[in-house]
């Protein structure tokens, strides 16, 4: 008797009559895959489904599932211990899909999947639970999404490796630190072509708290053949053999697991002797050394000077720790010197024993490489330290003006050239004579040279990597003496883009980011510069914005700047497009920020911060507290907006925390909206249309909660089209899953009536002046979105998590909630099987339009969703897409209506036997059939697209698009589920003014 393994029943069985099942005649003998489409009466074998044996092993279908998108999973094992496969058909069982990542151990359990943007596939295995992300869905209308940025990120560390001439590989990071003690930072950043391009390569470390923070690397000297270098992080110490694609974890367990690494160095004999030294512990610095590349570690005992115990001295001074570097000669000499808080110390012994030669704080150090013959090395502090003889005598110099230096960089064939290079908080200099002498490099000047590399092949290979508060430059030549070529590189990573603004002569186009200050772009978000100064070196953001209107003569921008610990913000300003900034005001948080149309006569610059309205009259010199604005009345202030038409109207527009509050004399007295924004609606964002003046038209997103009877939380978009008197919710087509973020204003509205929707996950538009909205995409790879911007040639500017996208089209999905994912766009008459959205197959998002009937009783009636619209009497070109997975049991199908004229559909009289399942264009004034676009009957069960043109012919027609399902109450029943539909329009009227203003393409 055959033994069945798996069995799956279709979601949608009352209409398909659909079984899947895997069995064998006996035990030991593969299994096949067998399909059912009468309840199980009859089988039909799946030949070829999946491979029955491998390597002489048979396969047993050990799990069957649907999917929810109604695709089936299928898996299994090859013999007792052999791989597991997992399968996956997407056309109701003809063909399967070997699914990689799904298979892991010797058994798969079970299946389940859930909606995640698209589709989220789960495999319960011997070896785990496994999960593979399947992007389904299509675009909802053709445009292009593009970003180049920006990228940025500061450089505290920088290592190149020992062939670097040939193999071009660089490893940089950065490092964060809060006062609470947590470190983090960009993780890895690593590049193969010299320093001018980085990727992230963290491979292994993302399960370490603080990892992403680093502080140093150390290349093995045989790095060619071995691969290996290390990597000094607050989270610990990381060892890689494949050349920073991977990385393990080495504990440092002496005398307990050490988490903060902040320094680590190998001896130049490391491939034979193993030993290298770390500096770790928390707040402390102790130097560890190892013996066995890291695998084990002991901390060497430093006294103080005439000590020989704790006993006879002062005590131990392991601690502290700042740098550490090997003499080049340690295979004869053992030398290796550290820097700490006591001073310079110095081991000839492979760190067993330890002598002082200094008795200040060094910060940094580097060694000759010819120091076997000149016993030199080097220490940056507030001055140059030249170390000879081993640190028996020493010299001091100043490096040009600066106050400090920070790093150091020796010409490898110093023996020669006695070339030095230094890292100032002014700018980099270098030497000739050892540094008895500096000569400041101009390209850099006023730059904090916070870390440099120079090529092991130095000057043959002449490139020296310079790291920045913004980045990393490269120095290209070893002429100094007639100039350098200075190339910046296209930064370590893309920045989280917290803000935007745009000028309003669209000149410049600014992003602020997450802990990496402001980025600006001339030419409309194709390339992008650091803005002046960077708040780097801490977790402080970027959190709004405003560009002077008058910017093209005064080149005026206010920057508001938050702490990410804890309370504390402010406000700085530049007049010379960014160069220079200075702190205006300081408050405890700052929420926005808006500028006075006619900034350059008042000078009128506005601040919603610490739930007060501030405000300066003298372009941000001074500043004084509305008085008129009583957070305990009218809720702490959120946003502030100004009319168009201010001063002359006085016209001052808050969202607060209690709604919307509105002032017709610049704030001496203030009016709550009469509805919608009122009570404890907080307001998040404000956007006040173009047309102001004549349109009052306003946008809000808003949240508020609920405590009783059980807590909810509750947010929307609301519009007033009295200029904020009234407010009236507007979310038809925003899906309810996603967060609200922002909405903005084309700037033709006035002509147009279109407006813009931001969520955390996508974009939406509006053609209706903001009364309903369709769903126009995201950026690829799902970052999370923040703000958003308009121009007047159409172009969409979103900061996101992976930085600015724009998003260009000549083409609007006119579909409102295509994806039945929120509430408007569709009508579902009440009829005796009443259409829904369900959650029980699915294409795309968490749920679909269901018709018809599949797992209720068989009865007589249709059910229908529709939707009306309106094509542009000057629409070029209109393009209708959807999918639907059909599913039937019937074998008759109904006749289909008659075309045009008096073929009333709307209400549909079955006459005739048989099911059909349908799609129809109808006049929504006549319920004249207009265009027939499906009449079928199918029991396929797999998601089929389908793509109508339109014609022109319908243009400034009302249309309504009809889906429906007959079923006539007996034999079987059949269902349609509906998902992802969109319709696409040239708009002749709209197109021309998009292409005629000048736009920068890639």
């Amino acid at each position: 008797m055959p033994q069945v393994t798996a069995l799956a029943i279709s979601p949608v069985y009352g209409a398909s009559r659909t079984l899947y099942a895997a069995a064998r005649p006996e035990a030991g003998a593969p299994t096949s895959l067998y399909r059912s489409s009468d309840g199980g009466a009859n089988w039909q074998a799946l030949a070829g489904a999946i491979p029955p044996e491998q390597d002489g092993q048979p396969l047993t279908i050990s799990a069957l599932a649907f999917a929810l998108d109604g695709s089936v999973l299928a898996g299994g094992q090859y013999g007792a211990d052999g791989g597991t496969v997992v399968y996956r058909s997407t056309d109701g069982g003809t063909t399967w899909e070997a699914l990689d990542g799904l298979a892991e151990g010797t058994a798969v359990y079970q299946f389940t999947s859930q909606p995640a943007n698209s589709l989220d596939l789960y495999a319960a295995t011997s070896g785990g639970l496994r999960t593979r992300h399947v992007p389904q869905g299509s675009p909802p209308e053709p445009g292009s999404w593009q970003s180049s940025g920006p990228r940025g990120g500061q450089v505290n560390v920088l290592a190149v490796s020992p062939g670097f001439a040939n193999d071009g590989l660089a490893f940089a990071g950065e490092r964060l630190t809060s006062f609470q003690g947590g470190a983090s930072g960009l993780g890895v950043r690593k590049s193969a072509d010299y320093g001018q391009t980085w990727v992230e390569s963290s491979g292994g470390m993302a399960a370490y708290d603080y990892s992403s923070a680093v502080f140093a690397y150390a290349f093995s000297p045989g790095f060619a053949s071995d691969q290996t270098l290390f990597a000094a992080t607050w989270g610990g110490l990381f060892h890689s053999a494949d050349a920073g694609q991977s990385w393990t974890r080495r504990p440092i367990n002496h005398p307990a697991e050490i988490g903060f690494v902040t320094g680590v160095a190998v001896a130049p004999d490391f491939p034979t002797s193993g030993h290298m030294a770390a500096i770790a512990g928390y707040g402390s610095g102790v130097l560890y050394l190892s013996q066995d590349g890291g695998h084990t570690w002991t901390a060497p005992e430093i006294w103080s000077p005439g000590s020989q115990s704790p006993a006879a001295g002062e005590g131990l001074l392991n601690e502290w720790i700042a740098a550490v570097i090997y003499s080049p000669d340690y295979a004869n000499d053992q030398t290796i010197i550290i820097s700490s808080l006591n001073g310079i110390w110095r081991s000839g012994d492979g760190g067993d024993t330890w002598t002082q030669v200094h008795a200040e704080y060094i910060s940094n150090l580097a060694i000759s490489p010819d120091y076997a013959n000149d016993q030199t090395f080097w220490g940056g502090s507030d001055f140059l330290h030249i170390f000879q003889d081993g640190g028996a005598t020493w010299i001091s110099h100043p490096v040009g003006e600066a106050d400090y230096v920070l790093s150091l960089a020796v010409s490898p064939d110093y023996a020669n050239d006695q070339t030095l290079f230094a890292g100032t908080d002014i700018g980099l200099y270098w030497s000739d004579n050892g540094g008895l002498d500096w000569t400041a490099v101009p390209e850099y000047a006023g730059l904090t040279i916070s870390r440099l590399a120079i090529s092991p092949q130095w000057p043959a290979h002449p490139v020296l990597l310079v790291g920045t508060p913004q980045g990393v430059y490269r120095l290209l030549t070893a002429d100094l003496a007639n100039g350098v070529i200075k190339e910046a590189s296209q930064g370590l990573a893309v920045m989280s883009a917290t803000t935007l603004a745009l000028a309003p002569d669209e000149s410049l186009l600014l992003a602020g980011t997450q802990n990496h200050g402001i980025f600006s772009s001339l030419d409309r978000g194709e390339n992008w510069q650091v803005l002046g100064s960077q708040w780097g070196g801490g977790y402080y953001s970027t959190v709004a914005l405003a560009i002077s209107p008058a910017y093209a003569d005064d080149q005026t921008i206010f920057a508001a700047t938050a702490s990410g610990q804890g309370i504390g913000a402010s406000i700085s300003r530049t007049q010379d497009g960014g160069e220079n900034w200075v702190g205006v005001h300081n408050t405890d948080y700052i929420k926005h920020l808006a500028i006075s149309p006619a900034y350059a006569d008042d000078g009128v610059v506005f601040t919603a911060a610490g739930g007060y309205l501030r405000y300066s009259t003298d372009q941000g010199d001074n500043w004084s507290q509305m008085g008129s604005w009583n957070p305990s009345a009218q809720g702490a202030a959120q946003q502030i907006a100004l009319s168009p038409g201010y001063p002359g109207d006085g016209r001052l527009l808050v969202g607060s925390s209690n709604g919307f509050w509105f002032s017709n004399d610049n704030g001496g007295h203030w009016t709550q909206a009469t509805s919608g924004l009122v009570g404890n609606r907080t307001v998040g964002a404000l956007a006040v249309s173009p047309n102001f003046s004549a349109d009052g038209t306003l946008l809000a997103v808003t949240t508020w909660s609920e405590m009783i009877p059980v807590y909810t939380f509750h947010q929307a978009i609301f519009r007033s089209g009295n200029g904020g008197v009234a407010w009236t919710p507007v979310m038809a087509g925003i899906a309810d899953n996603e967060m609200l973020q922002d909405v903005a204003f084309s700037s033709n509205f006035a002509a147009d009536q279109t407006a813009y929707a931001l969520t955390d996950r996508a974009l939406y538009r509006s053609r209706d002046g903001g009364l309903s909205w369709a769903l126009v995409g995201a950026p690829p790879d799902a970052p999370a979105l923040g703000r958003v911007q308009v121009d007047s040639a159409g172009s969409v500017y979103i900061s996101s998590s992976a930085g600015v996208w724009r998003y260009r089209t000549l083409f609007h999905n006119l579909i409102i909630n295509g994806g039945f994912e929120a509430t408007g766009g569709w009508t579902l008459p009440v009829t005796p099987i009443t259409g829904q959205y369900s959650g029980q197959v699915v294409y795309n998002g968490r749920s679909a339009l269901h018709l018809g009937l599949d797992n209720s009783s068989n009865r007589n009636g249709y059910s229908s969703a529709r939707q009306s619209f309106t094509l542009p009497p000057g629409t070029l070109q209109a393009t209708l897409t959807f999918n639907f997975y059909p599913a039937s049991g019937e074998a008759t199908l109904a006749a289909q209506p008659d075309l045009r004229p008096q073929s009333r559909w709307l209400e549909p009289e079955q006459t005739a036997a048989g099911d059909a399942q349908y799609v129809l264009l109808i006049d929504p004034v006549t319920a004249d059939v207009l265009q027939i676009l499906h009449w079928g009957l199918s029991n396929e069960q797999a998601w089929q697209r389908y793509t109508v043109n339109l014609s022109p012919e319908y243009a400034g027609q009302p249309l309504l698009l009809h889906f429906g399902v007959l079923n006539d109450g007996v034999n079987g029943r059949s269902a349609l589920y509906v998902d992802d539909v969109s319709l696409t329009i040239l708009d002749g009227a709209l197109a021309p003014y998009r292409l005629a203003l000048p736009i920068v393409h890639k």
